[in-house]
């Protein structure tokens, strides 16, 4: 039978840690703080937040622990749903209840500003195991206020209103008794007058007052202490509220990646080639290379109106400009004498979409878009010499598929990174050289890439950067015009048009 009982017995369990949980402050802070309350259920005893908060006095370790002594908690837990560096976070301070000093903090990542509970269970398991190094304090010293006693007087007869008031030598003298035993204390009145703690020194003047005026005095202190609690709970209200607005403030705040408007400027040093693949008609066609690299001023601009408004995805939809033209270019093709003055320019404008992938300004951010762009090249034939070649008239959809801003280095406002980026050209149509005359090659089906890559330094909204790009055009040629003899005057398999070169831009954002 003992070894029975001993295998049945069950090892006593250590006490469960008191714990009272705080509403949270920020958005849905409320809902946050019962979800952390339902995870604990029974594995702590947990403390209703009205009495620890009515016992609070003051402000910081020492308020925390007069707390603490009248709830008899060991963890107090406090917490706060705020938005750092793009992101919804939980915050959550655990305060030893001996000396109210924190214990520890966790901090926890959300998908948005609801706990799920993933993340409820996180949040739980963080509370107990800090919960668990925490003690209580010693209990408060109740202090009890002294009662004075009762002093009851004689209530006077007067059945005559216009009976003359006797005097104390008209009074009848009581004959000489013996002397009373000691008196008890008086016994309490119904009515409530030795219970409210205050003394009543007249029957009429404690009926006459209105029982909605007395004040009870409570044991643990006296009315000034009544006083101090409640500008106590209203200085806590309205402090929790200033913190809730700073939160909410903090939470609408702009990221440093979120800008809204951005602008480029620069210079460009571009080359040019133009060669034609498997000519039949004519055998030898003029081919065309810029001399060198050449410059181009550059501008380019992007805005983003929604990200001054909102902070929800769609804020980070914008819109583009770009636009470069080469400055005094003159071509010249072997075997022809003289130059002849060269435009070359480009425009591009559409939308495009930014997504930061961690919402923290040392995380990547990706781009992709959509832009309409017009590319031409051109010549003046009435200068000093007519380039064989035609002109050419880009008109193209610019697919962005990738373009990528990675940072390396961020400290403050300061940051270092590189970008890198890959876009499909959907060409509509070359401009001349597609046309069916004498000089044309006919319809062409072609397409184009576009690749470029750099470093750049960012400081307080000022950029600066340096790249590489190249662009490449690609033509097959389908020579329908030229073998039925529809008027088209020479073929040829294909043809490449590349551009190439450097950048160096420098800029402002906001």
């Amino acid at each position: 039978m003992l070894l029975l009982a001993l295998g049945f017995a069950r090892p006593v369990s250590a006490e469960k840690p008191r714990i009272v949980v705080l509403p949270f402050s920020g958005p849905r802070g409320g809902a946050a703080a019962a979800e952390i309350r339902r995870g604990i259920g029974s594995r702590a005893t947990l403390v209703n937040a009205a009495v620890y908060r009515r016992s609070v006095r003051g402000s910081g370790a020492a308020g925390r622990v007069a707390g603490a002594q009248a709830a008899a908690v060991s963890a107090i837990i406090g917490g706060s749903i705020l938005r750092l560096s793009g992101r919804w976070t939980l915050r959550i301070v655990v305060y030893n209840g001996a000396d109210g000093r924190a214990i520890g903090t966790k901090v926890i990542a959300l998908r948005g500003t609801r706990l799920d509970r993933s993340s409820a269970r996180r949040a739980v398991g963080a509370v107990l195991r800090m919960a668990a190094r925490t003690t209580a304090p010693a209990p408060a010293v109740r202090r009890v206020a002294r009662r004075r006693p009762i002093v009851r007087r004689k209530k006077v007869a007067r059945s005559d209103p216009h009976q003359r008031k006797t005097s104390a030598a008209d009074q009848p003298r009581d004959p000489p008794q013996d002397p009373a035993p000691p008196a008890k204390d008086p016994p309490t009145d119904s009515s409530g007058g030795d219970d409210l703690g205050f003394s009543v020194t007249d029957d009429a003047a404690r009926r006459s007052k209105p029982p909605a005026l007395v004040r009870h005095r409570r044991d643990t202190g006296s009315d000034d202490d009544d006083d101090d609690t409640d500008n106590n709970t209203r200085r806590q209200r309205r402090a929790s509220k200033s913190g809730d607005l700073q939160l909410r403030q903090d939470s609408d705040a702009r990221p440093s990646w979120a800008r809204i408007v951005e602008v480029n400027t620069g210079l460009i040093l571009l080359s040019r080639s133009f060669t034609f693949n498997d000519p039949i008609e004519p055998a030898n066609p003029a081919d065309y290379r810029t001399p060198g690299l050449v410059p181009a001023i550059a501008i380019d601009a992007a805005v983003y109106p929604l990200a001054a408004l909102t902070r929800a995805a769609w804020g980070n939809i914008g819109l583009n400009l770009r636009y470069f033209r080469v400055l005094g270019l003159k071509s010249q093709v072997s075997g022809v004498a003289g130059e002849s003055d060269t435009l070359i320019q480009g425009i591009e404008f559409g939308v495009r979409y930014r997504w930061n992938m961690l919402g923290k300004a040392t995380s990547p951010t990706l781009f992709a878009g959509l832009d309409y762009g017009i590319q031409g090249f051109s010549t003046d034939e009435s200068g000093q010499a007519a380039i064989p070649l035609p002109n050419i008239s880009y008109a193209y959809l610019k697919l962005a598929l990738v373009h990528l801003d990675v940072p390396f280095f961020v400290r403050g406002k300061f940051a270092i990174g590189g970008r890198i980026g890959f876009d499909y050209l959907l060409v509509f149509s070359a401009g001349d050289i597609e046309q069916l005359g004498a000089d044309g090659y006919g319809k062409s089906s072609t397409g184009g890439i576009d690749v470029g890559g750099g470093v750049f330094v960012r400081y307080h909204g000022f950029t600066a950067s340096i790249g590489g790009f190249y662009r490449r055009f690609f033509y097959s040629f389908q020579g329908d015009c030229f073998f039925d003899g529809r008027k088209c005057g020479n073929y040829a398999g294909g043809a490449l048009d590349i551009y190439a070169g450097t950048t160096f831009s420098v800029g402002y954002s906001y």
